[in-house]
């Protein structure tokens, strides 16, 4: 081979080098505004579900004069009818549950419940007041709120309830 086509051949490599990378250069430029455009989008849908969820107060149910809820610790936790319950107030406020859950606790006189669900954003309010309203001794520990379809948001709940039993083995429905 001589020294010319030594150098074509050096010229080659480089020139499809250059052309290799200004391609990869052209789909990277191309996927990142695509990306920016996904995100841009999920932006905008998470401020408009912020402003539905701030918008949301669950309707206040009067309170008859002379009437005071009766709330009791049970002695043992009450898994399935905790369960049954939440799930009625679900079904009455229009929320579908996908999965609910209960949980042995670390904690002496606490059981805790795993409820995962969608729903538009206001009728998941309404539902979190009604778990309020109607039980008292259920407490909202921890949630988070991810996208879902352009109507509803999806959810998981971290819930709990207190009982007076010390120990959750061999006690109530816990147990079982």
């Amino acid at each position: 081979m001589s020294r010319l086509d030594k150098r074509r051949v050096f010229a080659g490599v480089v020139i499809v080098a250059l052309v290799l990378q200004a391609g990869f250069a052209a789909t990277a430029w191309f996927g990142r505004q695509h990306v920016e455009d996904r995100v841009t989008l999920a932006g905008v849908r998470r401020a408009d579900l912020s402003l539905q969820l701030e918008g949301c107060e669950a309707p206040q149910e009067p309170v008859q004069p002379g009437t005071k809820p009766e709330w009791r610790i049970g002695d043992a936790p009450d898994t399935s009818g905790t369960l049954q319950r939440i799930q009625e107030l679900g079904d009455a406020g229009r929320v579908e549950l996908t999965g609910l859950k209960a949980g042995k606790s670390d904690t002496a006189g606490r059981q805790w419940f795993q409820i995962t669900g969608a729903s538009d954003p206001r009728r998941l309010c309404e539902f979190l007041a009604r778990i309020e309203r109607e039980d008292p001794l259920v407490v909202v520990e921890s949630g988070r709120l991810l996208p879902g379809t352009e109507q509803a948001v999806v959810f998981d709940l971290a819930l709990a309830t207190y009982h007076t039993l010390g120990d959750d083995a061999g006690g109530g429905e816990a147990g079982r």
